[in-house]
Parts: C-alpha cells; structure tokens; sequence
C-alpha cells in the first residue's frame, strides 16, 4: 500500500508524466492528495502516460484540492501535441467537490480510462468533463470493454458508481454500467 500527499503554493501533482511513461504494477491499495493553487492527484501532459495496474479488490483513492477550482482536476490528461493518457487498471475512488476542484476527470485532446469503482462530483464540479478540436478530441472510458484498435465494444463488469455531471466539448465519454448495483446519477452537456 502506498500514500503520496502532495502540497506546495505552485502548480503539484500526485503522480505526473510531463512526456514521459509512468506505469505502476501490482499496486496495493494507492491513497493520492494534491493540494496547491493548481493540483491534480494524477497529471499527465505533453505526450505523457500514467498507467496503474492494482491488484485486484485493492482500491486506487484520488483527491485533488485547491483555492482556485477552476485550475484543478483529480484526473487530468492534456496536451498541445502528442496525445497524453491516464489509465487506472483497478477500482477507483476519485472525488471532487466543486468548492476546491472543477473536475473529477479532465481530458483535454488526450484520454482517460478508469476501470470502475466509485467516482462523486458535488457542489458544482463535473464528473467528467472530455475536450478538444473537431481532430483531436478528448476522450474518457469508464469501465468499457475495447478491441485490439482501443475502439469501446461494450460495458466492462465491474461495479460503477457515477454521480455528477458529464461535458464534452468536442470530446467522448463512454460509460459502461453493466452490474446490477452500478449507476449514474448526473446530467449530460456538450456536442
């Protein structure tokens, strides 16, 4: 098991991959906090990767905190040029309050993927906001099922629990909720 508490006045992340890959394998229990003017608990940017393997029934627990939500996501994928990507391979707990975060999970031009678990946006935080340009769109699968090509064929089986809104903006979200205990309770806004 592993706890990365991270907090300065600047720009922090968790875990960051600034055109880099970062992969974890055969994680424990994971429990990340960011809290700075600009924070995410999981970053990557300029091409880079993060990947966590868990274990299963292990849980990977995300917060991000900040005086200025609107710069701050607990998941964030962006890029300028090279596609960006965090996937999380186990069952997530990701929560963002709108009072300190603006987004549970943010891809901007770049791709999010989150096996299951349980993800809460409250107090005006999105649960998933997805973003780009008409060629580059930004994309967030939560426990889908994909072919060789990463093309979404259907709903994965893992327990998902969703509440808070979903935005695109030139952007995908897919959304498997397969289990009789998984659900959504939120709202859906963009093109």
């Amino acid at each position: 098991d592993l706890t990365v508490s991270a907090n300065s006045a600047a720009s922090v992340a968790g875990i960051a991959a600034d055109g880099k890959e970062i992969t974890v394998k055969n994680a424990g229990n994971l429990d990340i906090a960011a809290q700075s003017a600009s924070s995410a608990a999981i970053a990557a940017t300029s091409g880079g990767k993060v990947t966590i393997d868990a274990v299963a029934d292990k849980t990977v627990k995300l917060r991000a905190t900040s005086g200025t939500p609107a710069n701050t996501a607990v998941v964030k994928a962006a890029t300028t040029g090279t596609r960006s990507s965090v996937k999380i391979n186990g069952l997530a707990d990701i929560a963002a309050d709108g009072a300190k975060a603006a987004a549970a999970l943010d891809a901007s031009a770049s791709d999010i993927s989150v096996a299951g678990g349980t993800m809460r946006a409250t107090n005006g935080a999105l649960l998933a906001r997805s973003s780009g340009t008409a060629d580059k769109k930004g994309r967030i699968d939560i426990n889908v099922t994909r072919d060789s090509v990463g093309t979404v064929t259907g709903a994965d089986t893992n327990k998902t629990v969703l509440e808070g809104d979903l935005r695109t903006d030139n952007g995908i979200v897919n959304v498997g909720l397969s289990t009789q205990d998984s659900s959504w309770k939120g709202n859906y806004e963009g093109n």
